[in-house]
């Protein structure tokens, strides 16, 4: 539920921003989303997840391992840029 709390009050931090920052550049929405907040996004989406080291060992006294799965890692599309790019598992375009 926490998890889920943390995405929700992400979300609406960025349905606020989004809405401030379109009324300030007063653009055109796809000229907007293909420039500033295209730009945004991908900030956010390389942003680290909000649990740090010690959030990771403290889990781990708790018996909780922390591991990445073997399994593949599917494509990365990113769709609100000024062309379609699609990015293999080493984030090369």
């Amino acid at each position: 539920m926490d998890e889920q709390k943390i995405l929700i009050e992400q979300l609406e931090q960025l349905v606020s921003e989004f809405e401030a920052q379109f009324d300030a550049f007063q653009l055109p929405l796809t000229e907007f989303l293909q420039d500033f907040w295209y730009h945004r996004m991908m900030n956010f989406y390389s942003e680290r997840n909000p649990f740090d080291k010690k959030y990771y060992e403290e889990t781990r006294h708790l018996g909780i391992s922390w591991e990445v799965d073997d399994g593949p890692i599917p494509l990365v599309v990113q769709l609100l840029g000024p062309e379609l790019q699609e990015l293999d598992t080493t984030g090369k375009v």
